[in-house]
């Protein structure tokens, strides 16, 4: 029961430290889509935007340079945690199946340049999302054993080790999945985790506990700093910056929401959006600037906002 306080405590000390302030907005880009569009993210070269819908089914690609937006498939469950190939090459994504009484899944890849689709993991009952390291390496859990493939030659090879870190969910637990092996981490005991990433810099995990905000570990599962209440939490390409929203729900619908930056030292704050008649949620960083990010409504509406802070 301490340590639980003492946590509390910590959420309530870093808040206090890192009052928000208002970042300076250069532009904000309003997209017109012909679908309602959630969860989006940039490309490796930040000239197309993916996203999906409100309930994961399905993926779309939009161009930001011919404003032409094309649907990738439309398979249910796609959109959830879906993978974009640094060349820009491949989409890797769940699809799930509801055939039988239990939900099965399988892992895909889509060649976006000819729009042929390879069965990476057949269907299974117990298989997580696809989850794409900055290596080039694709990897996903299979009843909790690991996969890999590696995509750097533009082919999908399967390797069985490598020095980039990886973290899963399993049992709402964390299970990071290194060179020398598998870990399992609880870094607040008892504790039930989600929207869990590595570093750009690979030595450190963000995460959300279910009860207590979002933190930053190091890959031992040691504390090292605590956001608060920060949901959806997203690095920045360098690792400096941690976007998020800050939501208000009744139970049933959400009634308020705003975008935020946080410095990954917890320190440093700002209000990226700010409006009353908005419902603004799960933001992402461009992949090659800390000051663009692209973020949705509750109406599936798809903005992009650049700002730049003091910092």
């Amino acid at each position: 029961m301490k340590r639980c306080l003492s946590y509390a405590w910590s959420v309530l000390i870093w808040c206090s430290l890192a009052l928000p302030q208002e970042a300076v907005i250069t532009r904000i880009t309003s997209l017109s889509l012909p679908v309602e569009a959630y969860y989006p993210q940039f490309s490796a070269d930040d000239e197309k935007l993916y996203f999906t819908s409100s309930h994961f089914q399905g993926i779309w690609e939009h161009d930001l340079r011919t404003s032409t937006t094309r649907m990738l498939n439309n398979d249910p469950g796609a959109g959830y945690n879906f993978q974009i190939s640094s060349d820009g090459l491949f989409l890797i994504y769940r699809s799930d199946n509801f055939d039988q009484p239990r939900r099965r899944s399988a892992i895909m890849a889509m060649n976006l340049q000819n729009n042929t689709r390879q069965v990476l993991q057949p269907l299974h009952t117990e298989l997580s999302p696809p989850c794409l390291t900055e290596a080039g390496n694709l990897w996903f859990t299979v009843s909790s054993r690991l996969t890999g493939l590696t995509m750097a030659t533009n082919r999908l090879e399967k390797i069985t080790s490598s020095d980039d870190p990886v973290v899963f969910i399993e049992n709402q637990k964390m299970a990071l999945y290194v060179d020398s092996g598998k870990k399992m981490l609880d870094p607040i005991p008892g504790g039930s985790y989600y929207w869990q990433s590595i570093s750009p810099d690979h030595n450190r995990i963000l995460f959300t506990e279910a009860r207590r905000g979002t933190f930053i570990s190091d890959l031992d599962g040691t504390i090292l700093v605590s956001l608060g209440k920060a949901n959806a939490p997203q690095w920045s390409p360098d690792g400096r910056w941690i976007c998020y929203m800050d939501d208000y729900d009744n139970g049933l619908f959400f009634t308020a929401s705003d975008i935020h930056v946080v410095s990954a030292d917890g320190k440093t704050r700002y209000a990226v959006t700010g409006t009353e008649n908005k419902i603004e949620m799960y933001p992402s960083f461009a992949k090659t600037s800390t000051c663009k990010i692209v973020h949705t409504t509750d109406a599936g509406n798809v903005t992009i906002v650049e700002f730049h802070t003091e910092r």
